[in-house]
């Protein structure tokens, strides 16, 4: 129970945390995250509308979001200061980088990945 309190806390309640989903939901065209547990992040994709290519997308962003977490985690470990801008952009590179590399036709641009234009109704 300690162990999966501690995950909460440093994926959903300090407000570093919070912070940061608050940008990278902003990012992806989101409204505000509410999230009570860490598979309520795993699964925005699943319930967001929009195509294939944005659901994959958001996949991809809320993995990395939890990576960069982890990262900025054990910055502070050797105190090295962290920012919630330092980490959303860590966030945009590390996912554009990892989905062109990953995808079988990566044929998503920069530009495209940055205003996270992935062809989502009404945006």
């Amino acid at each position: 129970m300690i162990r999966h309190r501690r995950w909460l806390s440093l994926f959903l309640w300090c407000g570093f945390s919070q912070a940061v989903w608050v940008v990278v939901a902003q990012w992806c065209n989101l409204p505000p995250i509410f999230a009570f547990n860490i598979n309520d992040l795993l699964d925005l994709n699943v319930y967001a509308n929009g195509s294939f290519k944005y659901k994959k997308g958001l996949h991809v962003a809320c993995l990395t979001t939890f990576w960069c977490l982890w990262k900025a985690r054990n910055v502070v470990f050797v105190q090295v200061p962290c920012s919630v801008q330092k980490t959303v952009e860590d966030i945009n590179a590390l996912s554009f980088m990892w989905l062109w590399h990953m995808s079988k036709q990566p044929n998503i641009s920069w530009e495209i990945w940055n205003g996270f234009k992935l062809h989502k109704p009404g945006s």
